[in-house]
C-alpha cells in the first residue's frame, strides 16, 4: 500500500507541473502519454501473440512519433524537420542495430536478470524472437533521444529564422550547427549518467564476487548498457547535421514562398 500511495503522489507531482507548465498544451501533453502507452501496451500483447515483431516495432516507432510530435506539436516546419530527421537516423542506424542484436549477443536475459527472484518463478520458454524484441527495445530507447535533439535544433532554429527572416540556407544551417553543438554534450552526459546510474549497483555487485576487469567488461550485462547508451549517443550527433540541413531547407523555402 505504501508503493501505491508514493506512486499515486508522485504522479499527481507530474500531472499538476505539466498543467502550470504547458498550459494551455497540458491537455495534448497529458493525452500524448496516455495515448503512447497505449501503443506500447498493444504492442506488448501483440508480441505476447507472435506477431512479427519488426513490424510490431515500426508500427509502434511511427504512431509514438506522429503522437509526440505532430499531435502535440502540431504540423508545421519544426515537426516535420523532426520527423524527417528522425526517419532518417533511425533508417541509418537499423543496420547496425540489426547487427548487435544478432551477432553481438545482447538480445535475451544476462547473466544478471536471469537470477533475480522474479526471474526465477516464469516460465522463459515463451518462443518470442529475442532479436527483435531487443531491436525493438533499443530503437525506443533511439527514438526518444534523437525526437529531443531533433526537436531542440529544429526549435532553436526556428525562433532565429523568425528574428532573421533573412538568413540564407547555409547561414541558417550554421546556426543549426551552433545550437547542436551545445545540446550534444548536455543529452550525451545525461545519456552516460543514465547508463552509469543503471549500472552502478550491479558493477559493484561483480566486484564483491572479485569478478576481474577483463571478466567486467565482457560481462552482457554490461555490455547492454553500454549499446543503449552509444546507440543513443550516435542518433544524437546525427540529428544535429541532419535536423539543421532539413529545417533550413523548410525554413528558406517557407520565406522565400512568403515573399
Amino acid at each position: 500500500a505504501g508503493e501505491v500511495m508514493m506512486v499515486l503522489a508522485m504522479f499527481i507531482m507530474l500531472v499538476v507541473l505539466v498543467i502550470y507548465i504547458a498550459r494551455d498544451k497540458s491537455g495534448k501533453v497529458m493525452l500524448t502519454l496516455l495515448y503512447n502507452a497505449l501503443v506500447l501496451f498493444a504492442a506488448v500483447v501483440l508480441l505476447g501473440m507472435h506477431v512479427n515483431p519488426y513490424v510490431i516495432g515500426w508500427i509502434s516507432f511511427g504512431l509514438i512519433s506522429l503522437l509526440t510530435l505532430f499531435y502535440q506539436n502540431g504540423v508545421n516546419e519544426k515537426t516535420k524537420a523532426s520527423f524527417i530527421s528522425l526517419v532518417i537516423i533511425m533508417g541509418i542506424l537499423t543496420v547496425l542495430v540489426l547487427f548487435l542484436c544478432d551477432r553481438a549477443g545482447i538480445c535475451g536475459l544476462n547473466s544478471k536478470t536471469a537470477v533475480e527472484d522474479e526471474v526465477s518463478v516464469l516460465d522463459l520458454h515463451i518462443r518470442v524472437n529475442m532479436v527483435g524484441v531487443t531491436y525493438v527495445v533499443i530503437m525506443l530507447g533511439l527514438i526518444g533521444t534523437v525526437k529531443d535533439s531533433a526537436m531542440a535544433v529544429a526549435t532553436g532554429l526556428y525562433e532565429v529564422n523568425e528574428k532573421n527572416p533573412g538568413l540564407s540556407q547555409h547561414e541558417l544551417f550554421a546556426s543549426g550547427m551552433n545550437i547542436g553543438r551545445d545540446i550534444i554534450g548536455v543529452t550525451i552526459n545525461t545519456l552516460l549518467f543514465a547508463a552509469i546510474g543503471e549500472s552502478m549497483l550491479m558493477v559493484q555487485m561483480y566486484f564483491d564476487c572479485n569478478y576481474t576487469f577483463a571478466q567486467l567488461i565482457n560481462a552482457k550485462s554490461l555490455f547492454q548498457e553500454v549499446v543503449l547508451m552509444l546507440v543513443g549517443g550516435l542518433g544524437v550527433e546525427l540529428s544535429v547535421p541532419i535536423t539543421s540541413a532539413i529545417t533550413a531547407i523548410l525554413m528558406n523555402r517557407s520565406v522565400f514562398s512568403d515573399r
